[in-house]
């Protein structure tokens, strides 16, 4: 069973409840990780597997909750690992910072990866189906199809815009 812990909206920790508790899991904060993977200069977005219970079939970055006792840095190095089979050192992320959401405390980072795309393997109760979007793509899907804050989305944007 996946623990996750819940904050207050001051990121005060609360305690550490069964992920599946969802009473306690809406109405309050949780910390999540996103992952923006940078491969050949293009961006890496899945398509959320049509089972999920939290937007079934959408397109998204990586992202993931950080479970009980995890720092967020090493959520995202699992997240990857997990979806999509990408390993990477912990110095190859790039920390945008962290956004407050609707419910969440957002944990942003960026990885550029050497991974040859045909060697990732999609965990499939995650993941249907990845894409990769060119900087123009990313930056549109960005400001277009992402529910996010307005400071969130620009801080993401010039990220794209001076990534490499």
């Amino acid at each position: 069973m996946e623990l996750i812990d819940i904050y207050d909206e001051n990121k005060n920790f609360l305690e550490t409840i069964p992920r599946d508790d969802t009473k306690k899991f809406f109405n309050n904060f949780i910390k999540v990780v996103h992952i923006y993977v940078n491969i050949d200069d293009k961006y890496l977005i899945q398509k959320r597997a049509l089972t999920k219970n939290i937007k079934p079939g959408e397109l998204e970055i990586t992202t993931g909750a950080v479970t009980s006792g995890e720092n967020p840095l090493d959520a995202a190095r699992r997240e990857l690992q997990e979806e999509l089979s990408i390993v990477e050192p912990k110095e190859s992320f790039v920390s945008l910072g962290d956004f407050r959401g609707e419910k969440t405390f957002q944990y942003v980072y960026f990885l550029k990866s050497f991974i040859n795309i045909s060697n990732i393997k999609l965990q499939k109760e995650e993941v249907d189906s990845i894409y990769l979007l060119s900087k123009k793509d990313m930056i549109s899907f960005v400001e277009n199809n992402m529910r996010r804050s307005q400071s969130y989305k620009q801080s993401v944007i010039n990220m794209i815009k001076d990534f490499a």
